[in-house]
């Protein structure tokens, strides 16, 4: 177990639930439609990927997990589904933030490298299986 990981994670859910709950009452009215779904997508990822932090935080001995593929996770949060928060509301807040748009896929790449870890340092664990 990683204390810090786990703190980490559950700090990144709340935040995510918060954003969640933010745009389904106060930005549908606020934001179009097609906003308001790029802003969802940012949320369902934040909250996913912040669930595997939080499950990689609570097995990180038994896993043997680095921490680049953690933090490879939280980049990804941060580049994909903050720059997907940031552009969808930039309407609303009056700022150009279309600079951001290469940000998103940048964080999607993050998430499939830090995936492909995963895989394979899932696959280089030994385990020993016993008949009891």
């Amino acid at each position: 177990m990683n204390k810090k990981v786990i703190l980490i994670a559950v700090g990144l859910i709340i935040l995510g639930i918060i954003l969640d709950a933010f745009s389904a009452h106060a930005l549908k009215k606020l934001i179009s439609f097609e906003q308001l779904q790029s802003f969802k997508v940012g949320t369902k990822y934040h909250l996913f990927h912040s669930l595997a932090v939080l499950i990689f935080g609570i097995n990180y001995s038994k896993l043997k997990l680095s921490l680049t593929i953690i933090a490879l996770f939280i980049s990804g949060i941060i580049c994909f589904s903050f720059s997907i928060y940031f552009l969808s509301i930039q309407d609303l807040i009056g700022v150009n933030l279309n600079f951001l748009g290469p940000v998103t896929p940048i964080g999607g790449l993050l998430f499939i490298f830090a995936w492909i870890l995963v895989f394979f340092k899932t696959m280089s664990i030994k385990q020993n299986f016993q008949l009891k």
